[in-house]
């Protein structure tokens, strides 16, 4: 699979995994796709709507989960008020797990 960027740039996969998210206390588990390099580093596709039944609604902010079943609130990009950032640089060895 190739992926391209908003302006026609190559994004160069590593990989993918399964990730297990915790959204207001479910848990969903999707597979992602590992690249190189992505600006915001984190992505929600269509697969990922389609899979879980979501939602946006643009207007309210909200991303809209399992027919309406949970909603979350959106942010804009990421600051320091929204996202969680690791305070140095770590390598999670593939098949394993780590509390960051």
């Amino acid at each position: 699979m190739q992926l391209l960027g908003a302006t026609g740039t190559k994004i160069v996969l590593l990989g993918e995994t399964d990730l297990d998210m915790y959204i207001q206390g479910l848990r969903v588990t999707q597979c992602v796709k590992i690249a190189q390099e992505l600006q915001p580093r984190f992505l929600l596709g269509t697969d990922f709507l389609t899979k879980n039944v979501g939602a946006v609604y643009f207007k309210s902010r909200v991303l809209s989960l399992f027919d309406d079943v949970i909603h979350v609130n959106m942010h804009s990009y990421c600051d320091d008020a929204n996202c969680v950032t690791l305070s140095k640089r770590t390598c999670v060895q593939p098949f394993s797990e780590m509390l960051l």
